[in-house]
């Protein structure tokens, strides 16, 4: 009967403790100045196991992205996107085009990084609660929670894009509204997104614009532009907006 107790006191305690999500946050300095971060806080300095678990997202080191030397994608990266509009009697020469464009994206510095120095780097909650940085071309699922990182080397407003395999665009950051103000430095920006059950390869894109553009305006621009290549995120060049801009891939996969 005393063990039956000592475990269902353990179990409590251990559903008590913070989730693998909070603690990054806290660790991000995400939560400063919150009454969240107060009361995170206060649960850390009382309890060995979160900060055991604190100490073991801190010893993580994530390398920093660098645009300019990006090289080719995985092998297994899908090189074909599924596309609005086709002509089936041509069907293998666009698939052809398609798959060649997908790949040359890869290798023009202008679409990759226009502008230097800015990066976005995605942060994903996986179901099972873990809370990881994620690189180029790596494999996420529908139900995935994904948040927005972002290094800036100057002051400007700036928005999240996703152009996805089925050749829509969505406003991931800000959703709606107007592009969001970033300092120089790092920071993790408001809001995350459960991603949908789009399979296949995903562009983001970053816009850092010198004015806080209106988000409809932006996702008007980017789905002109999709059309223009038939619904192909790799064929689509920098957007025609007073903006720096850089891109983001990575694949959505069901998981087992």
């Amino acid at each position: 009967m005393k063990e039956d107790v000592n475990k269902r006191l353990l179990r409590q305690k251990a559903e008590a403790c913070l989730s693998d999500f909070a603690l990054d946050r806290l660790r991000l300095g995400d939560l400063a100045g919150t009454a969240k971060h107060d009361e995170h806080d206060v649960h850390l300095q009382g309890c060995l196991r979160c900060r055991e678990r604190m100490d073991g997202l801190a010893a993580v080191r994530v390398p920093v992205i660098d645009f300019a030397h990006l090289t080719e994608p995985q092998r297994n990266f899908p090189p074909r996107v599924r596309r609005r509009r086709l002509f089936f009697s041509v069907g293998g020469l666009v698939a052809a085009a398609a798959a060649a464009m997908f790949l040359l994206t890869w290798h023009d510095p202008a679409v990759r990084s226009k502008g230097g120095g800015w990066q976005l780097l995605p942060v994903v909650q996986y179901p099972n609660g873990r809370v990881a940085r994620i690189s180029q071309g790596a494999a996420v699922a529908p139900g995935d929670r994904m948040r927005f990182e972002v290094a800036a080397p100057a002051d400007a407003f700036v928005s999240v894009l996703s152009l996805d395999a089925r050749g829509t665009v969505t406003a991931f950051v800000p959703a709606q509204g107007r592009a969001v103000p970033v300092k120089p430095g790092r920071r993790l920006l408001e809001g995350a997104v459960v991603l949908d059950d789009a399979l296949g390869p995903e562009r983001l894109v970053l816009l850092a614009c010198t004015e806080a553009v209106a988000v409809e305006q932006v996702v008007a621009v980017a789905r002109s532009e999709l059309d223009k290549v038939m619904g192909n995120a790799a064929g689509v060049g920098t957007l025609p907006l007073p903006c720096r801009e850089t891109s983001f891939w990575f694949r959505k996969e069901r998981r087992p």
